[in-house]
């Protein structure tokens, strides 16, 4: 049987080569649609365990105070608080021979950037005394992976290495209260000062924690953003008091070093939408016109195979199973179209033909691309079967004897 449907597929493979073309025009703009969105997916559920729509986000210090805010403090003076993030950037040494250190709780941000090799730094071995580090392809020291080595009176060693052009949590040093989105807890490494840029290194919290010479409640060491994330029950009373308390002990005032993450929250779904809803809309005019492509050249197939399945009858083969031969044909077509579409991925996302093209093969890849594939089979096997039981075998002889 499959060697037949084979046969078929070659046969017609001319005749169908409008809808190959089709099909992998849709599988392409469906694997950059999906890595769009994981991408984007990706960053948003990175910091999901702090931010929602029941939040505070505050700067280190107001501008009319000279007193930094502090975990401790602020767990006192406020209500409802199921968590408080911060994440830890700052320069060690001086600014031109020293280097900047980031890291973050990874029980409060699961994201992690793509490493260009090695090992994240909190996947790694863990050395007493030793803290483990992920650093930039565009650092100026110079390492390898697995090396130990003195710097800034700590002892470091790279476990990892992440391309300049990756986002990583909590480098960003610019926010835009009216525009304010997801992507604000993140920046590409690239766009620091070029002595940052050059000498970050993103290490491990844990290490860290263990072997700093800081104290990591004082928010000089921290990052731009402190998220306070409130229980989901919270009212809007207890809100107002959270943040009175903040300008009556620390002088925030709304809008300047405090802000509710709600509206930020909300704004980011929407900025996801906008980013993959032109391509869905394309997918979605793709997959029309094949369908209805998929049903004319389906019912066409079974007129041309009409001869050939009346050979197949006379050789033995049960007329219920005769179907099973367009779905081996359509199948080796979709499975053709797939890796040529997949190819044309690959080479168009390192050719860089376009800015800012995303392109991953992940798990949801696996599960959108079989679910479209099975979509399309079950498309194009009901026009062959209602169609071939609606036909004689006794009639296709006849024909084919005049």
């Amino acid at each position: 049987m499959v060697v037949l449907g084979f046969s078929e597929f070659l046969r017609n493979i001319r005749r169908n080569i409008l809808i190959i073309i089709q099909m992998v025009a849709m599988y392409m703009i469906a694997i950059f649609t999906i890595s769009a969105f994981e991408e984007q997916y990706r960053l948003i559920d990175g910091v999901s365990g702090v931010f929602d729509d029941t939040g505070m986000l505050l700067f280190g210090q107001s501008i009319t105070s000279d007193e930094y805010i502090q975990e401790s403090v602020l767990k006192d003076i406020l209500v409802k608080v199921e968590n408080i993030e911060y994440p830890i950037f700052y320069s060690e040494v001086g600014a031109d021979t020293g280097i900047v250190i980031s890291s973050y709780n990874p029980e409060n941000i699961s994201y992690r950037p793509e490493l260009i090799a090695g090992e994240w730094c909190e996947d790694a071995e863990h050395k007493a005394g030793v803290i483990n580090a992920v650093i930039s392809n565009s650092a100026h020291i110079e390492y390898k992976i697995g090396e130990i080595f003195e710097y800034a009176d700590y002892t470091f060693r790279i476990t990892g290495v992440v391309d300049a052009k990756e986002m990583v949590y909590g480098i960003n040093n610019e926010f835009d209260y009216t525009e304010a989105s997801y992507l604000d807890y993140y920046a590409p490494i690239y766009s620091l000062e070029d002595v940052y840029s050059s000498n970050l290194f993103i290490v491990s919290y844990e290490d860290l924690m263990k072997n700093s010479k800081h104290n990591y409640d004082i928010a000089t060491m921290w990052g731009m953003l402190t998220t306070v994330d409130f229980e989901d029950d919270i009212t809007e009373e207890e809100i107002k008091y959270n943040m009175s308390q903040m300008t009556q002990y620390y002088g925030h005032t709304e809008g300047c070093e405090m802000f509710l993450t709600e509206d930020m929250y909300n704004y980011s779904w929407e900025l996801i939408t906008t980013k993959i809803m032109p391509m869905v809309m394309l997918l979605i005019v793709i997959v029309i016109v094949l369908i209805i492509s998929l049903v004319i050249s389906g019912a066409i197939n079974i007129l041309y195979e009409r001869k050939n399945y009346g050979i197949y009858f006379i050789c033995g083969n049960k007329w219920s199973k005769t179907f099973r031969f367009s779905l081996v044909n359509w199948t080796i077509m979709a499975l053709t179209s797939l890796v040529v579409a997949g190819g044309l991925c690959v080479y168009i996302h390192s050719a860089q033909m376009f800015d800012g093209l995303i392109l991953s093969f992940t798990t949801m890849h696996i599960y959108a691309l079989a679910a479209i594939t099975v979509a399309m089979l079950i498309i194009t096997t009901i026009i062959p079967f209602i169609m071939l039981r609606k036909i004689q075998p006794v009639s296709i002889l006849k024909e084919n004897d005049k």
